[in-house]
């Protein structure tokens, strides 16, 4: 979608919310200004059936949800730690931390969500996310008094509202489970449609490797749709893309242009044998001067002599950067197949798919912080108020939440603020 139909889009949808929460006003509860709750009663008898029903195994699930959730708690604690560190010592690592705005690109953030993706992957992440509280909560007997949709800002989610004074007074570990309940479901969620999926392969490539046939084939046996097999199925490479030659650099000597397609690299075809692709693109982290590469297309060939890099005369330059993943084309065996619908169709399923992983993933993380009224916050005081006197507790929570506020603010903020200077 374009950037003038997300636009239009977004307007739409915020106007018809504005419009929904103002003739509804009265049956809206408002805090802040900026929050808006609605009180239903919906899904809370598949909520008591499903904890009643399945008891056991749900609260079997639950007290494994508290341990990963003091790991994966650990682990944001790490998180925060590390990027404090590259924020430092390391300006130009990408944020630990980002704010997610559907439809809206943040100055300084690598990650853009697209709006429609984003919207519909975060409401079902919040759903998945609350309904996983309330399920817990009927598994031991608390009341879980109202559902509901709310707005946070600009953000649609929806929550649960279980008995506080009843769960107040719940054993420490029945606190932990319910606690713990959204947060771990959100990470089984992920873990779930990665394998159903087949994205593991995907995920690989994104952070810079190469999937082994062992993992494709593993993929292969545990996905419903496999993504990565599909995917080759229904494109085919058309080359690497070019996108930029630096002025007077050994590229453009030889003719090389801006958004020029290269089909073959050093006479490997890399429409051929994508795994060349990798192979050549990685003897160009170690050229030295006067290194012959030849690229190629269909049209032309170009010889390119790397030259001496200004800052280290024993590296080698060609001047160039280019796109990391293969421009690729719908397969016209594939547009007899299914046809351009049918193309379509899997292109956004795949596309909701992976941003409902990204998105549920975070989410989960997100809510392990130490802090305050998240989840992560919770579980913390529970734990803390276990092992010691209440106030001592409470004042050890409040300087961690404070501590982690903070730390989570400059993470986000810094490089919104430098990338807006720079």
């Amino acid at each position: 979608m374009s950037v003038s139909g997300t636009a239009i889009s977004a307007i739409i949808f915020y106007l018809a919310i504005i419009l929904l929460i103002y003739y509804n006003r009265k049956k809206f509860d408002f805090q802040g200004k900026i929050i808006a709750m609605y009180r239903t009663k919906i899904g809370l008898k598949t909520m008591r059936r499903w904890g009643q029903k399945g008891e056991r195994f749900v609260k079997t699930l639950a007290r494994i949800g508290i341990y990963v959730g003091f790991t994966g708690m650990a682990f944001v604690v790490y998180m925060i730690i590390e990027g404090l560190f590259k924020l430092l010592f390391i300006p130009e690592a990408p944020p630990t931390f980002a704010p997610v705005l559907p439809g809206i690109k943040i100055p300084g953030v690598e990650i853009f969500v697209p709006f429609w993706y984003g919207i519909i992957a975060l409401f079902l992440t919040i759903v998945v996310h609350e309904f996983s509280h309330g399920v817990v909560a009927n598994a031991h007997k608390l009341k879980v008094k109202n559902s509901g949709f709310v707005m946070f800002g600009p953000l649609p989610g929806a929550f649960v509202e279980p008995d506080e004074k009843t769960l107040r007074k719940a054993k420490p570990k029945t606190q932990l489970a319910i606690y713990a309940a959204g947060p771990f479901s959100n990470i089984l969620l992920t873990i779930l449609l990665i394998l159903l999926f087949g994205f593991l392969p995907m995920f690989v490539n994104v952070a810079g490797g190469t999937p082994s046939e062992g993992l494709q084939t593993f993929t292969k046996y545990t996905s419903i749709v496999n993504t990565y097999r599909v995917q080759q199925e229904l494109y085919r490479p058309v080359g690497l893309t070019i996108l930029t030659v630096e002025p007077g650099s050994a590229a453009d000597t030889a003719g090389l242009e801006n958004l020029t397609t290269i089909t073959a690299i050093n006479g490997q075809d890399i429409r051929e044998n994508e795994s060349s692709f990798g192979t050549e693109l990685e003897r160009f982290t170690n050229l030295t001067p006067g290194t012959d590469i030849t690229f190629a297309n269909d049209n032309n060939t170009y010889r390119v002599t790397t030259l001496p890099d200004p800052d280290n005369e024993s590296k080698g330059l060609i001047g160039i950067t280019f796109d990391q993943f293969l421009l690729t084309e719908r397969d016209p065996a594939a547009i007899e197949k299914y046809g351009h619908t049918g193309i379509t169709f899997f292109e956004m399923l795949f596309q909701q798919v992976f941003w409902l992983i990204l998105l549920s993933s975070g989410i989960g993380l997100a809510n392990l912080l130490p802090l305050g009224p998240v989840d992560g916050g919770r579980m913390l005081l529970v734990a803390l108020q276990r092992w010691l006197p209440d106030k001592k507790a409470r004042r050890i929570w409040g300087k961690v939440s404070l501590i982690v506020f903070i730390s989570v603010i400059i993470l986000v903020v810094v490089p919104i603020f430098k990338a807006i200077i720079t």
